[in-house]
């Protein structure tokens, strides 16, 4: 809740306004997983999978730039 009554200026000229505490200038909502991905991300299913595969394929590399998304 902002407070008229504690308004200050940022050095660089910006208004700020007491009493609320610190709230970000742009709003960001993390996407919501699925049952399925919260389960593979619990139990570390990718990294497990990933650490066993790598571990007995010694000559397995994954390309260059690769990415999980």
């Amino acid at each position: 809740m902002k407070n008229a009554q504690d308004v200050k200026m940022t050095d660089s000229g910006r208004t700020v306004y007491g009493g609320g505490g610190i709230t970000p200038d742009e709003k960001y909502t993390p996407e919501k997983y699925n049952k399925f991905q919260i389960e593979v991300i619990r139990k570390s299913a990718l990294f497990n999978f990933s650490a066993k595969y790598f571990g007995s394929h010694g000559d397995a590399k994954l390309p260059k730039g690769w990415s999980p998304r």
